[in-house]
């Protein structure tokens, strides 16, 4: 950027002069920029800040025309950028991309300066005193950004050398002609000059074409490069000519340049010569002593150590390695320079060069291709200069440091273990540690090389600090132990990080390598076959001489070599890393707060700082020391202090702040635990301050809860016991008992505190719980039962009592009051007191209730502690938390031992630590715990009790404590231990109840708390299901619960104990006095009965509970009986009610005493009176009070005398379920209740009130029952009929069904009693003898007629129905039904069957569609009437109701009703058809229905024969034969007949019948017989020719003769039935004054013709002549008579016959007349070609035919009817 004040003139006049001297013109910028943005973008693409951020500087002088000195400069390196700065202000000068540089000038004139050369042309020259080391990191630099093409050298880059611009590269063209002229110098230059030409315009990493490519005229490029190769090596410059390092480094670089090609690289080993001259030159420019020429050397020998080009090959590499170090003495003479430029401090750019020479020769996995023998020596050498390799990590230049860790990583892993150990204490010594270790954790960025080094430097830490323990200790020293541990963790780093350390995979090359080898094996194979054909091929013709320009197959031994299998040095790793170093190296950079380790931004910044004060304080040592004086790190003092860590309180490893706060799911390790806790207890002894005391107990606890099993047993637990009881501060006394909570979790510990008697300690801060009112309440929580106003204003009960100072006793004080006093001073901590539960006088401080609360008020003790710095505080529990935590600490104890061993025996002396929790003072007030509602502590009392009392001998006094009722007070939801304690100790209490009903062996504490139910399904399902069933809402036939009836028993449970409950915020260590509460009612029970395990109300109903599962059918089924028959005769109470009535001063005549809120204020102002805790002589009076209240309460609830109809309904109706669903478990049992229930069935039949509402219930239930039990076993059948049960049903019956009316609904008592009875008569006619006891009760029948009337009330029609097919199995019933018109009830029903419904697809049930049950009905119906007339099986055919049933519904309908389904039968009745069988339309169902109905509804037999006399209009002008109706079968004749063979039989014989009438004998008239119907049902023999009388007789044989022919033409097989009826049927045929029958005849003959056997039987007919007749009379049907005759001429009979007859003649007028139809002809010439074919007549024809027709037609018929 200029600035001038002529600034348009300036820039006009540049652009003016641009113009004229050189053509061009410089555009301008169309919009101005501002100075900002021009500040912003002056560097173009180096610009942004990435760009910009250098991670190497150097100072130099720049050297510039500008100045005619030198300008101080920093020269900075980025990753991608070469940048120039201002040494006084860092501003940026200039900034030039790494990828633009062409080439860096090591003056050899000037031993500082160097010049950097770009594309451009530009070359920027610097001034330094490191110059080497500037240039070793400028050429790492360039090169790690992508310049691979960068180099150094030693003069000016020669761009007039160079024939294209630096954007683009020589073609392979050009490439060539470069070789070519090293190889052959263009006339007028030397090889020098073509070599610099060549170093001009070729790339730094090599050919860019070095490959041959496939042609006849393509050059071998490979041969080129080798020539080339030799040329240069040709070359000789000595010292004596001039510039001769100049072409000596061209020679080097040119070389180096020809070996990056494949064919280069491959020249060194496999032509000869080119070692041996590589050799010579390289010993000979060493021995120069020229940096520059090192420098160019050793890159050009690198270039044979690795490949540079693609698809290389491990072979050439390891052949290049073991050629090139073969000399020992050379490779030593190499590993020299680089001692000597270390200690000179020069030849940076040399000893970049040797490491990466070592790097190939020694590192992984380039070492891999070197020789063993030969990577030994170089380790040996390279470790005796150690230490000059050691001083190279000093080096600021990245690439070198690489190099020196890369070599002294392979000595470590692969030397002897004596080399590997010196080489780590080397490290240590020389400072190498220190700074690796600093470079491993501290270096940031994204910088690959710096990335690469991190890496490096971790790996070598690794190796240094294996089996080292200095390392190691110095680690220690440095780092946290926290942060050390990660080193030995088996996790994973969780971020994924790329091994920059391994550049390559020599076994994948090599397995390549090996499969390319095997491929060309097989190639040549293949080529070897095929030229050893070809071979032979030309020996054989001798065309050897002429195909002599066919190259020949040379064997190449050399590449016979390279194709060996490829064999890789195996790696040793002596010395391998054990530590995870990633993991700690990830861990080191994030923060941790944890208990041993605190690490943070702040820590780190504190060890970055040691760490760099360390290195700059030994490098100034090491610069100040004497020349040749060597220094040594004095590693062993290092140690590296943080100072932010001095205020944590640490104990060993570990900050107890963060110890203390860490949850135990994530918590730190202790590694030492045993030694951890033995240094904090230490610690604890020695404080004396509260705050470190309470830390140390919670450290202690700490520890020992997460690591107790390997401390094992303390010692010293008593002795805290002891603290704990002198213990006079609440924090130590939390603490202490948090400690004693973890002891416990050893068994060894319990023991020994059970010894020390800490049991009643533990007890005694338990019930200091009672104190802690302020807490929250659990949900719905309102039954707690609290003082009253008075009792609060009063300040609670008076319960204490002290001595004064003149020793006087006064009292009863409330705690309230006794606080006060103390607030004044007039009692004292040493003031004795007493209260109930103390066995005597303590001094007011020894009292924990006081202790803790009354004295703690006038000390100023602190609540909380505060420990360092941090979130930790300690604070001071309230009682609750303390309670909750002793009663854990008890229940650990109680659990180490159980009461049972492993053989289940139970252990006896009873566990010492149940054994003192038995004790009633420990034990009652662990009880009275329950009173403080408090979730955490009644879930630990009620699991303590369950541990406790297992098998514990005061099991069965444990009521007395009064558990059972605080523990069902409880309101919140954890029930579950609970539930737990009481289905284990309900059962086992020594407790009975006075009320007669709960008196049994067996008797639950609960009977007088829980209904019956609930404890029933305690001890079935067990505490888990109990407890869900506890918390919810069920009402089901196993149990009913809810919230209100949980609400109900914790009220009359806290009145119950009202009395004592807030005593115990008094006098936590009063005792309950145990008084038996009264029987508590629900009334939500008030109208249950309750049987076995069941509600049989809810079991009974069957909307709600249809299938409930019923467990132990039989066992209930008496209980249902027990109850039944106790409902039946109630027994008395032991106490009566009379008696109850005058304890509790009731008198009856009182109106206001008879209600139940009286009785209940009577038991409370009584028993309040003789409570035994008021009233110590009144305990026997209270319990009399007891069962008075207990048996008025249940009289009150249930004060009927007289059974109860509606539970005895119940009863009935719950056996009708259990035999419902287990017929079959009870079919072996006999039904014991018969003789009540067939009583209560008459009793209930005769009873006036049976049709008053509510009535009727009780006989529907009997009867129900009563059917179950018949449908369960024959054995309950017969003793019901023996028992008269079906004469009490019967007369149910009789009472019930005239009681039905259309007006009825489906509900009413009526209907159901009827439908039950149905059901019974039903499943009675299953056994014979109730079938005789039903024939003889004759009402039964008509009043089953009668309910099928109803068909608003399908499900009694139905019932109805199926009692009628029940009883249809006896001939007798059957009789006495069909007298009784039961078919006029039944056929109407099977109309209302609608069959769309099932077919529709539509979802639908019997209660919620009417259309369901009518076609129910109509099924039961369609049953009924099969099963009455006998289709059904096990029931006897009824000719009767058959002969109905086919008159009314037809015979098809009837078969039907045989064979197909009732949906289908009803489907068909109720469907429009016209088919052989039938004809039924609306118009029939209508005739049929309006017939029935007129029956039905008559009040006087009307029809004799039921029926049967019925006939259908429809049928009047049909002629029916077989069931089938003619016209429609003609109409029809595909139609699929049941029995085709019977219909023929009957249509043969109809035309038989007819015979003699057409045949001229007269049939007698009848009269009137055109009025009737005439239906051939197939019963007689006359019966055929009575119907279709509207028809001519020729008319009805004709339509029969038509349906013989369809049905023999559709019936294959049934025309063997015409064999013998032949003679009728030619009857037909000569009956000339019947043309039409002799055609239909002539068809069924035609049809008849194709079975043999009938064939065989018309041989026997003589039919020819009047076919032959036909012929002739009938000149239509000719061909139908030509048809037949040929069919009969397979018979030889017949041939012979017609032969005889004339027949020619006939056959030869059709064949001959010319003017007669040609089908004819043909017809007649196939029947003469057949007759001629007959074996026996056939010669006979042929001689007759030859007498008509000449010889030739005789053959010509017989060969070809159709020719002839």
């Amino acid at each position: 950027m200029f600035a001038s004040s002529n600034q348009e003139e300036l820039v006009k006049e540049c652009r003016r002069l641009a113009i004229e001297n050189i053509g061009y013109t410089i555009p301008m910028a169309k919009e101005l920029i501002s100075l900002d943005d021009f500040l912003k973008t002056r560097l173009g693409l180096c610009s942004r800040d990435e760009e910009l951020t250098s991670y190497s500087e150097f100072k130099v002088s720049k050297i510039t025309r500008r100045a005619e000195l030198p300008i101080r400069r920093l020269l900075c390196l980025s990753e991608t950028c070469i940048i120039e700065r201002d040494l006084a202000t860092y501003a940026v000068i200039c900034a030039t991309p790494l990828k633009h540089i062409v080439c860096l000038v090591r003056s050899e004139k000037d031993p500082q300066q160097f010049i950097v050369e770009y594309e451009n042309g530009d070359g920027r020259a610097y001034v330094a005193a490191e110059r080497d080391l500037i240039l070793a990191s400028l050429l790492d630099g360039i090169r790690a950004s992508g310049n691979q093409e960068v180099f150094v050298c030693g003069h000016r880059f020669e761009r007039n050398l160079r024939v294209i611009p630096f954007s683009t590269t020589l073609d392979e063209d050009a490439e060539s002609q470069c070789m070519k002229h090293i190889i052959a110098p263009p006339p007028g230059l030397r090889r020098c000059d073509t070599i610099r030409r060549f170093n001009a315009n070729v790339p730094y990493s090599g050919l860019r074409f070095s490959k041959s490519h496939e042609g006849f005229f393509s050059e071998n490029k490979g041969k080129v490069i080798v020539n080339a190769i030799e040329a240069v090596l040709g070359e000789n410059y000595t010292k004596e000519e001039k510039e001769y390092k100049h072409k000596t480094e061209a020679q080097l670089q040119c070389l180096r340049r020809l070996f990056a090609s494949k064919s280069g690289f491959q020249a060194f080993t496999e032509v000869t010569g080119v070692r041996e001259k590589l050799g010579s030159l390289v010993v000979r420019v060493l021995s120069w002593k020229s940096e520059s020429i090192d420098h160019s050397t050793v890159e050009a020998l690198c270039a044979l150590m690795y490949p540079m080009h693609d698809q290389y090959e491990l072979r050439i590499e390891q052949l290049n390695k073991q050629s090139l170090m073969s000399s020992p003495k050379f490779v030593e003479n190499l590993l020299d320079l680089i001692v000597l430029h270390v200690d000179r401090s020069t030849g940076w750019l040399v000893i970049a060069s040797m490491l990466n020479f070592l790097t190939f020769s020694v590192c992984s996995p380039y070492s891999e291709t070197t020789s063993g023998d030969t990577f030994d020596h170089i380790l040996k050498l390279v470790a005796l200069r150690g230490r000059s390799f050691f001083r190279l990590f000093q080096c600021p230049s990245m690439t070198i440091v690489k190099g020196a860790g890369m070599v002294m990583r392979a000595i470590i892993e692969e030397a002897d273990v004596e080399t590997s150990k010196s080489m780590q204490m080397l490290a240590l010594s020389e400072g190498a540690f220190l700074t690796h270790l600093h470079t491993a954790l501290l270096t940031v960025g994204k910088d690959l090389r710096r990335m690469t080094n991190k890496q490096l430097s971790g790996h070598l830490i690794s190796l240094w600090i294996a089996d080292n323990q200095q390392a190691n200790d110095l680690l220690v020293r440095c780092l946290p132990r926290g942060l050390l541990n990660f080193m030995e963790s088996d996790e994973k780093v969780p971020i994924s990080e790329k091994d920059l350390l391994i550049p390559r995979n020599n076994l994948t090359a090599a397995t390549n390598e090996s499969k390319q080898n095997t491929v060309k094996e097989k190639l040549d194979h293949l080529r070897v076959t095929a030229e050893a054909g070809f071979e032979r091929f030309v020996q054989h013709w001798d065309l050897e001489q002429k195909l002599n320009f066919l190259p020949k197959r040379v064997i190449d031994e050399k590449q016979q070599q390279r194709q060996q299998p490829v064999v890789l040095r195996k790696r040793r790793n002596r010395v391998r890393p054990n530590v995870n170093w990633r993991l700690f190296a990830y861990q080191f950079s994030r923060d941790h707060s944890q208990a041993d380790l605190i690490w943070n931004e702040k820590t780190r910044e504190e060890f970055r700082h040691s760490m760099e004060n360390e290195e700059r304080t030994l490098a100034s040592e090491k610069e100040q020391a004497p020349t040749g004086l060597p220094i040594a790190w004095n590693h062993t003092e290092f140690q590296i202090r943080y100072p932010s860590l001095l205020e944590e309180i640490k104990i060993g490893d570990y900050y107890l702040r963060l110890l203390l706060i860490e949850a135990d799911e994530n918590a730190t390790p202790i590694h030492n635990p045993l030694e951890f806790f033995n240094n904090v207890y230490h610690r604890f002894l020695l404080s004396t301050k509260t705050d470190m005391k309470c830390l140390c107990l919670r450290a202690m606890s700490i520890t020992y809860s997460r690591h107790h099993m390997t401390i094992g047993p303390f010692q010293d637990a008593k002795y805290f016991v002891e603290m704990l009881q002198k213990c006079a501060n609440p924090l130590e006394r939390d603490h202490l008992v948090l400690l004693l909570s973890k002891l416990a979790l050893n068994k060894d510990n319990v023991r020994e505190l059970i010894i020390a008697n800490v049991l009643p300690l533990l007890v005694d801060l338990c019930v200091l719980a009672h104190l802690h009112v302020q807490r929250a309440k659990v949900q719905n929580q309102t039954n707690v039962i609290e003082a009253s106003a008075e009792q609060m204003a009063e300040g609670g009960s008076e319960e204490w009592y002290y001595h004064d100072k003149e020793a006087k006793q006064v009292g009863p004080l409330s705690f309230e009051k006794m606080k006060t006093l103390f607030v004044e001073k007039t009692i004292f901590e040493k003031t004795q007191i007493w209260a109930a539960g103390m066995d005597k006088w303590m001094s007011l401080a020894a009292v924990p209730q006081f202790r803790w609360t009354v004295c703690q008020v006038a000390k100023d003790i602190p609540q909380e502690i505060n420990v360092g710095k941090g979130p930790f505080q300690a604070t001071q529990m309230n009682f609750t938390d303390l309670s909750v935590l002793c009663l854990d600490t008890i229940l650990q104890m109680c659990e180490f031992f159980p009461s049972r061993d492993s053989y289940d025996c139970v252990v006896r002396p009873m566990p010492s630590v149940k054994k003192q929790l038995t004790e009633p003072v420990l034990l009652y007030q662990l009880v009275q715990l329950l009173l403080t509602y408090e979730p955490q502590i009644v879930q630990r009392v009620a699991s303590l009790l369950y541990l406790v009392m297992q098998d514990n001998p005061f099991l069965p006094r444990l009521y007395l404590s009064g558990v059972f009722y605080f523990i069902l007070m409880y309101n919140g939801s954890n029930v579950l231990p609970i539930a737990r304690f009481l289905h284990y100790t309900h059962m086992k209490q020594a407790y009975r109840s006075t009320l007669p009903h709960l008196e049994s062996t067996r008797q639950s504490i609960l009977a007088t708390l829980l209904p019956e139910a609930a404890t029933f399904y305690l001890e079935q399902y067990g505490p888990e299901k109990y407890a869900e069933v506890f918390l919810g809402e069920f009402d089901n036939p196993e149990i009913i619960w809810n919230t209100a009836m949980r609400r109900h028993l914790i009220e009359r449970i806290a009145v119950h104990v009202a009395d004592f409950s807030h005593r115990l915020t008094s006098n936590v260590r009063a005792l309950y006095q145990f008084c038996p509460i009264p029987l508590i009612d629900y009334p939500e029970l008030t109208q249950e009965l309750f049987c076995h395990v069941y509600y049989l109300r809810h079991l009974c109903n069957r909307q709600r509970f249809p299938d409930w599962p019923i467990r132990d059918p039989i066992p209930f089924l008496r209980s249902c009986l027990a109850t039944w028959y106790n409902e039946l005769e109630k027994k008395p109470s032991t106490m009566s009610a009379d008696l109850a009535r005058e304890i509790l001063s009731v008198d009856l005549s009182n109106e206001e005493h008879r209600k139940p809120a009286f009785i209940r204020r009577q038991y409370y102002k009584l028993a309040a009176k003789y409570h035994p805790d008021k009233n110590p002589e009144g305990r026997e009076m209270f319990e009399r009070i007891n069962a008075a209240y207990e048996l008025l309460s249940s009289e009150s609830a249930n004060n009927s005398t007289m059974p109860d109809s509606h539970r005895i309904v119940l009863c009935l109706q719950a056996q009708s379920i259990i035999y419902s669903r287990y017929s079959q478990e009870l079919s072996e049992y006999k039904y014991a209740g018969y003789s009540q229930l067939i009583k209560t069935i008459n009793l209930e039949a005769k009873d006036d009130a049976l049709f008053i509402k509510g009535g009727g219930d009780l006989l529907s239930a009997a009867i129900e029952l009563a059917n179950y039990t018949l449908i369960s076993s024959a054995l309950n059948a017969e003793q019901l009929r023996r028992d008269g049960g079906l004469e009490a049903l019967v007369t149910a019956f009789d009472r019930c069904v005239p009681m039905v009316t259309m007006s009825s609904t489906p509900d009413d008592m009526p209907v159901q009693v009827c439908i039950h009875v149905c059901d019974c008569f039903a499943t009675a006619s299953t056994f014979e003898m109730c079938r005789q006891k039903l024939a003889e009760m004759v009402s039964i029948f008509g009043a089953l007629t009668r309910l099928l009337q109803f068909s608003h009330l399908p499900r009694l029609s139905t019932a109805a129905a199926q009692c009628i097919c029940a009883m249809s199995v006896d001939e007798l019933l059957q009789f006495q039904l069909f007298q009784t018109g039961v078919l006029w009830q039944l056929v109407p029903h099977l109309f209302h069957y609608d069959y769309t419904l099932d077919e529709g697809g539509v979802q639908h049930s019997e209660d919620s569609n009417k259309q369901s049950l009518a076609n129910s009905l109509a099924r039961s119906s369609s049953e009924a009437l099969a099963a009455l007339a006998g289709y059904r099986e096990n029931t006897p055919d009824n000719e009767g109701v058959q002969k109905s049933l086919r008159a009314l519904l037809t015979p098809y309908i009837c078969r039907c009703m045989r064979v197909e389904t009732n949906d289908m039968v009803l489907k068909t009745l109720n469907s429009n058809l016209e088919n052989p069988y039938m004809i039924w339309d609306n118009g029939t169902r209508a005739e049929v229905l309006e017939f029935v109905e007129r029956h039905r509804t008559s009040n006087e037999p009307s029809s004799t024969l039921m029926g049967a006399e019925f006939e259908l209009s429809v049928h009047k002008n049909e002629l029916i034969v077989g069931d089938v109706f003619i016209r429609i079968y003609n109409e029809q004749p595909t139609f699929a007949l049941h029995e085709p063979k019977k219909v023929a039989v009957d249509m043969l014989d109809y035309i038989r019948k007819s015979s003699d009438e057409l045949n001229g004998v007269p049939k007698p008239v009848k009269k009137n017989s055109d009025d009737l119907i005439e239906i051939d049902w197939g019963n007689g023999p006359s019966s055929s020719q009575e119907n279709g009388n509207t028809l001519n007789t020729e008319t009805k044989v004709l339509m029969v003769m038509t349906a013989l022919s369809n049905l023999v033409s559709a019936n294959p097989g049934v025309e063997i039935l015409l064999i013998g009826n032949f003679p009728l049927l030619i009857t037909y045929l000569r009956g000339r004054k019947h043309p039409q029958l002799q055609i239909a005849a002539l068809q069924v003959i035609l049809l008849a013709a194709a079975n043999k056997e009938c064939v065989t039987d018309l041989a026997t007919c003589n039919i020819t002549t009047t076919l032959f007749t036909l012929l002739k009379d009938h000149p239509k049907i000719v061909a139908r008579v030509l048809d037949v005759l040929i069919a009969l001429s397979s018979n030889g009979q017949i041939v012979k016959e017609m032969l005889e007859h004339g027949g020619l003649m006939y056959i030869l007028s059709i064949l001959c007349l010319t003017n007669s139809d040609q089908g004819q002809r043909l017809q007649s010439a196939e029947l003469l070609a057949k007759l001629q074919a007959d074996k026996l007549t056939g010669p006979r024809w042929t001689r007759f035919i030859n007498k008509f027709l000449p010889a030739i037609f005789a053959d010509a018929l017989r060969d070809s009817p159709s020719t002839a």
